[in-house]
């Protein structure tokens, strides 16, 4: 499912772009349901580091997509260049936490309906095929492949005409 975001208010962590306007995130959202058939319910493309500038759109598209507001956002702070306690979408106050894991590239949103997403988080300097690779397999309803793993084979789906899954 492709999104659309919200717009964030000004108490966002992030600066606007030139308007106002945030860049839409590069985001694949499995259709709503009660159960998660995989292991993962998307993924999302970043387009850098800074997820306090990147979260707003992220939380305000799935926000939209889900229908209910974003509660909670969890990250491994190491892939990312900072670490915000709290992200601000329309006017609405996300917290936002850290841990490492063993899957760094993984964010888990939680929604103010029950949800819980989990999403692999794609590399922002990853080759656009190989992340247009990894944003699909994510949200096939067979997929059963963890962040890293989805993400070490995305890194060969440029370099091979039809990764094994």
């Amino acid at each position: 499912m492709d999104t659309s975001p919200r717009r964030s208010d000004s108490r966002s962590a992030s600066s606007p772009l030139p308007q106002g306007e945030r860049l839409a995130p590069r985001l694949r959202l499995l259709a709503a349901s009660r159960e998660r058939p995989g292991a993962l319910d998307g993924a999302w493309w970043p387009r850098s580091s800074d997820l306090a500038a990147e979260a707003p759109s992220l939380l305000a598209a799935i926000w939209a997509a889900r229908d209910s507001k974003p509660l909670h956002m969890t990250y491994d702070p190491g892939i990312w260049d900072s670490h915000p306690a709290r992200v601000y979408v329309d006017g609405h106050r996300v917290k936002a936490g850290w841990f490492s894991t063993d899957d760094p590239h993984q964010v888990t949103v939680a929604l103010a309906n029950g949800t819980r997403l989990i999403l692999v988080v794609l590399p922002s300097d990853l080759d656009a095929e190989q992340a247009s690779w990894a944003l699909e397999r994510s949200i096939e309803r067979d997929n059963v492949l963890s962040p890293g793993e989805l993400l070490t084979l995305s890194r060969q789906a440029g370099r091979d005409d039809e990764p094994q899954r």
